[in-house]
């Protein structure tokens, strides 16, 4: 195989594919990136970690047909550091030689009959979304995916697609998130009705799509196969194995009865549990006490931890309806739903001291968003 890639068209390939790249083991084979000649002009790049997989065809001038693979990290930095114009040239004893102007390297390559086979890449139900609104919803609720969860479906976000919404949720056990938003969205049956797609995407494939989508209101084409869920970019394609199963019934965790409300500006709740965290993750006698104390009381919410050697304390003007409650919860889970959150003020509700804590919009009629999480008990404080 010879082949002459422009340099920027090839590393443009290579840096997504990335994402599909075995990190563990020893296989040799899914830590490559195989290269497969199209005609005379045309090269398709493919990445398959058997889990997710990412696949394109670029431009390139084709000397000599072949397919091969070649280790995924070593072409990538090899690409970045050539002056110009890259020339693959792979000898009968698969030797690899990568050259640009003067430059010149030598890499060991294997056969790509021994790359794994990909799966069919297409399936009948399907979406457009803009990638900006995929992305943020995400980003908004991968923190609370579950990982190593008995219950396998916990260890994925699970998407709903109802006519022309798509909403993400995800639970671990400690913590909930759940985020929808109303989009324009390409989701019809043939005769025109709106498709109902649900589908379960493992939390280790989550930040892969969140690296593909493009900060842009350019759509992106999703379509669900039978085991995986393929997202179509540009001439390029990312899939996932998706989870097999049905998700939890997740509304019935979801508190129902608040009697305890509290409207708060989001921005001084997040940085006053940034400070709390200084004292949270402190290691004191070889342990870490990692939660917070929220204690409300009139118009304030007080925001307290004491370690041994350490303390912190905060307060924050509110709006409160019903008893005082004073409440305790892992800092970072906490801090983490505040993260995501980007609306000015939220709403706190309470019920008892063991009972999780809803954070919702403040208007009734936004169901934007709705996280939940857990406290602990006081013995753990």
């Amino acid at each position: 195989m010879k082949v002459v890639f422009d340099k920027h068209i090839l590393l443009n390939a290579i840096i997504p594919a990335m994402s599909a790249v075995s990190t563990k083991g020893e296989n040799k084979v899914l830590q490559g990136i195989r290269l497969k000649t199209i005609d005379s002009d045309k090269c398709m790049i493919s990445t398959f970690d058997v889990e997710k997989g990412f696949q394109t065809i670029i431009d390139a001038d084709v000397q000599r047909p072949g397919c091969f693979i070649i280790n995924a990290n070593k072409l990538l930095n090899i690409t970045r550091n050539m002056p110009s114009d890259i020339t693959v040239d792979v000898s009968d004893k698969n030797v690899a030689k990568i050259s640009s102007g003067n430059s010149k390297f030598e890499v060991v390559c294997i056969e790509g009959s021994q790359f794994p086979n990909m799966p069919e890449l297409s399936g009948d139900y399907c979406f457009s979304v803009s990638q900006k609104t995929l992305k943020k919803l995400i980003a908004q609720t991968s923190f609370a995916v579950a990982e190593n969860n008995q219950k396998l479906q916990l260890n994925g976000a699970y998407f709903q697609i109802r006519e022309e919404n798509i909403k993400i949720v995800a639970l671990d056990g400690f913590r909930f998130a759940q985020r929808y938003e109303d989009c324009e969205m390409e989701n019809h049956n043939e005769d025109g009705s709106y498709m109902n797609l649900n589908f379960i995407i493992a939390r280790k494939a989550l930040p892969e799509i969140q690296k593909f989508l493009l900060d842009t209101d350019e759509k992106i084409r999703v379509v669900r196969g039978l085991k995986h869920i393929m997202f179509f970019r540009d001439n390029m394609i990312f899939f996932t194995r998706q989870i097999d199963g049905e998700y939890l019934e997740y509304e019935r965790f979801i508190p129902k009865d608040c009697p305890i409300e509290v409207e708060i500006p989001v921005s001084s709740l997040r940085e006053s549990l940034e400070r709390a965290m200084l004292v949270t993750e402190d290691s004191d006698a070889g342990r870490v006490k990692s939660s917070v104390t929220l204690n409300v009381y009139g118009d304030s919410l007080k925001i307290s931890c004491i370690s041994v050697v350490n303390k912190v304390y905060d307060e924050i003007p509110c709006k409160h309806t019903g008893d005082d409650i004073e409440i305790s919860f892992n800092c970072r889970f906490l801090l983490d739903a505040f993260r995501a959150i980007d609306a000015d003020t939220v709403r706190l509700g309470f019920s008892t001291p063991l009972s999780s804590m809803l954070i919702s919009p403040v208007s009734d009629e936004d169901r934007s968003f709705l996280y939940f999480v857990f406290p602990v008990r006081p013995s753990q404080n």
